[in-house]
C-alpha cells in the first residue's frame, strides 16, 4: 500500500500508521521525503539563482509512505484506516470534528473492504470515503443511505453482509430503497404497455413506478419522464440519481413486473434496425461521434456529431427535442435535453448549439452537462434518442400540442441565451414553408450583452427576406408593434449592454411592458406563446406577467 502525508506550517510528517482491526492495533509504514534530496547540496543556477535548503529543517511537501501488506490480511480485515503524526506531536483523530491544531477536519482516512465471490475466487473490493468531483459513491454516501453513522463510522468484525448487531446491509444496490414491501401488486407487460403514457408508469430493476404524481416536481422536467413511460428505464435512472433521489421513489412504487403472454419486450421496436428508418428512436440511445466544434463566442459553440451513415435522415419534428446523455472525464453520467440546430432536412449528421457555464465563484464545479461537452474532444461519442416533447408545428399555421392539433396563426416567441434553439426551428419551419403566406411571428430575445445573442445573423437574415409581406410599402421600425401587413417581428433586451445609450432595443430584463409591446395582443384569435428559458424567467416572470396582461396561459403557453 502506498499514499501521501502532508501537515502544513513547516511542519514534517515524522509518523504514519496502518491499521486493519479498526484501530486496535498500528503497524509503522515506511516513509521517503524527496524534499530531503535538496538539502543535501546546495542548487545554484545562472539565471534562476541559488537555492540553498542545507540549513533549512522545515518541510513544504508531500511525504510519501508505504506498507507491505499479505493479501490473505487483508481478506481478513474490514477497512484500511490510516493516520499520520507530525513533529508537534499532532496526530490526525479517529472521528470528524473540527480540529484547529492541525488541518481542520483532518481525521482518520478509512478505505472499507468488502468480499465477494466471482467464479470461485474470492475478490476484494476497496471503497474510498467520496469519489472523486462530483461522481457519486463512496462508503459514506452508502452509509448515509442505509441510516449508519458516517461521523463516527464502525465496519464491524462481522461478515460484510452484516450490519451492527448482525443486521443484513442492504447492498450497494440502491434500489432496495426504492421499494415499498408493502406493495404485493403484479403488474404484467401488457397493463404496463396499455397504461395512458400521459400518465406515465415506467419500470426500474423489476419494479414498476408511477411517475404521474411527479410530473411538474421533476428537476429534469415532465418529458424525461414521459419519454420512458411504458418502458425498462433502469439504465437511464440509476446512472444520473442520487441515493436521496432513489429513497423518494418508494412513495411512487406500485408493483412488480410479471411476464406475460406478450413475447415482446416493453422496449422492442422492429424500427430500431431498419437502415431506411430514421435515425432517431425514442426508447433506443444510440452513439454519434463527434465531428467538429465550431465557436460561435467565447462561451458558445456548435458540436457537429456525425450519424450513422452520410444519408441517415434525422427524423426529429419541429418543435421537438431529443435527450444527450455523455460521460464525463471524471466517469460521472449526465444526461439532458437539447433541441439540435441542424437544418431540418440534414442528413448524416445533428448539430448541437450549447452554451458552456464554465467554473465561477457563484458555481464553482460549472454547469455539469456543458461543461461534460466543453471536455468532448473530436472522436469521442455521446448517445442521444428521442423525438421528445408536447409541442409539433405541422406547418401552414397548424401545430400539435398535448396530442391537440390547433390552429396557430399568430406566435409569440421568447426565449433567454441558448433557449434560442428551438424558437430557431419553429422560426425556419414557418419563414421557409412556401405554402404559408399568413402566420406572423413576434420574437423577444434576452441576454446579458449584445455578443451573448446567439443564432444573430441567422435571425435578422430570417428577418430581411420574410419581416415584411411583399406588397407593404412604408414598413414600420422592426421595434415597434406589429401591422397587418408586417410579418415577423424581432426584439432584444439586454441586461448589461456595453453601452446603453448606442443600444436600439430595450435594457434590463423581461418585463409586463416588454410583454405587452412585442408580443401579439391576448385577444389576437389563433393565438400561441412559445418560451424556452430559465426556470425561473418562465415561472417567476413569465408566466404570471402573461396572466396579469390577459392571456390564459393554461391555454395558450407552450413551453419548451
Amino acid at each position: 500500500m502506498k499514499g501521501y502525508a502532508y501537515a502544513g506550517g513547516g511542519r514534517r510528517v515524522t509518523k504514519v500508521e496502518i491499521s486493519l482491526d479498526e484501530g486496535s492495533s498500528w503497524k509503522l509504514a515506511d516513509i521517503v521525503y524527496p524534499e530531503d534530496l535538496y538539502r543535501a547540496v546546495c542548487y545554484s543556477d545562472p539565471i534562476f539563482g541559488t537555492l540553498d535548503l542545507t540549513e533549512r529543517e522545515t518541510s513544504f511537501c508531500w511525504c510519501f509512505w508505504s506498507y507491505e501488506v499479505k493479501v490473505r490480511h487483508l481478506t481478513e480485515s474490514n477497512a484500511i484506516i490510516v493516520r499520520a503524526m507530525d513533529e508537534g506531536m499532532c496526530v490526525q483523530q479517529s472521528q470528524m470534528y473540527w480540529n484547529a491544531t492541525g488541518m481542520m477536519n483532518n481525521w482518520y482516512f478509512r478505505v472499507a473492504i468488502t468480499k465477494g465471490v466471482i467464479e470461485g475466487r474470492e475478490v476484494l473490493h476497496f471503497e474510498h470515503p467520496t469519489m472523486a468531483g462530483t461522481v457519486a459513491g463512496g462508503w459514506m454516501e452508502r452509509f448515509k443511505s442505509t441510516g449508519q453513522d458516517i461521523l463516527d463510522p464502525s465496519f464491524g468484525t462481522q461478515s460484510i453482509s452484516q450490519g451492527k448487531e448482525g443486521v443484513p446491509l442492504k447492498a450497494n444496490d440502491d434500489a432496495n430503497e426504492m421499494i415499498d414491501p408493502a406493495v404485493t401488486r403484479k403488474i404484467t407487460m401488457d397493463e404496463l404497455r396499455a397504461q395512458d403514457r400521459e400518465k406515465p408508469w415506467f419500470v426500474v430493476k423489476g419494479e414498476v413506478y408511477d411517475g404521474t404524481p411527479f410530473l411538474e416536481e421533476h428537476p429534469g422536467g415532465p418529458d424525461s419522464i414521459l419519454l420512458v413511460a411504458g418502458e425498462n428505464a433502469t439504465d437511464d435512472f440509476m446512472a444520473i440519481h442520487s441515493p436521496e433521489a432513489k429513497a423518494k421513489m418508494r412513495k411512487y412504487h406500485i408493483g412488480t413486473l410479471v411476464e406475460s403472454n406478450s413475447t415482446r419486450t416493453a422496449s422492442a421496436d422492429d424500427s430500431v434496425d431498419d437502415p431506411s428508418a430514421p435515425f432517431l428512436h425514442k426508447s433506443t440511445w444510440k452513439d454519434v461521434t463527434l465531428l467538429n466544434v465550431s465557436e460561435i463566442s467565447p462561451d458558445s459553440k456548435i458540436f457537429r456529431f456525425a450519424l450513422d451513415k452520410p444519408d441517415r435522415a434525422l427524423g426529429l419534428p419541429v418543435g421537438q427535442h431529443v435527450f444527450v446523455r455523455l460521460t464525463r472525464k471524471n466517469g460521472e453520467a449526465v444526461q439532458r435535453a437539447y433541441t439540435p440546430v441542424s437544418l431540418q432536412d440534414a442528413q448524416g449528421s445533428i448539430d448541437f448549439l450549447v452554451k458552456i457555464y464554465f467554473p465561477s465563484s457563484e458555481y464553482p464545479q460549472g454547469g455539469k452537462m456543458t461543461m461534460g461537452f466543453h471536455e468532448l474532444t473530436v472522436g469521442d461519442t455521446v448517445q442521444i434518442k428521442g423525438p421528445i416533447g408536447s409541442f409539433i408545428w405541422e406547418g401552414n399555421g397548424i401545430a400539435s400540442w398535448r396530442g391537440v392539433k390547433k390552429t396557430a396563426r399568430n406566435l409569440g416567441l421568447i426565449c433567454a441565451g441558448s433557449g434560442i434553439t428551438p424558437i430557431l426551428q419553429v422560426l425556419r419551419a414557418v419563414l421557409n414553408d412556401k405554402e404559408d403566406r399568413e402566420t406572423k411571428l413576434w420574437l423577444l430575445d434576452s441576454n446579458r450583452t449584445e455578443q451573448d445573442i446567439l443564432c444573430r445573423e441567422e435571425l435578422d437574415a430570417l428577418y430581411v427576406h420574410h419581416g415584411q409581406s411583399r406588397h407593404l410599402q412604408n414598413p414600420p421600425h422592426r421595434n415597434g408593434r406589429a401591422t397587418d401587413n408586417y410579418r415577423f417581428l424581432i426584439h432584444h433586451t439586454l441586461s448589461k449592454p456595453k453601452d446603453a445609450e448606442t443600444w436600439s432595443f430595450s435594457v434590463g430584463r423581461i418585463n409586463d411592458e416588454m410583454l405587452q409591446a412585442h408580443l401579439p395582443p391576448p385577444d389576437t384569435p389563433d393565438a400561441l406563446v412559445l418560451i424556452c428559458g430559465p426556470d425561473r424567467l418562465i415561472k417567476d416572470t413569465v408566466q404570471p406577467g402573461l396572466q396579469r396582461i390577459g392571456w390564459d396561459t393554461s391555454k395558450t403557453l407552450v413551453i419548451f
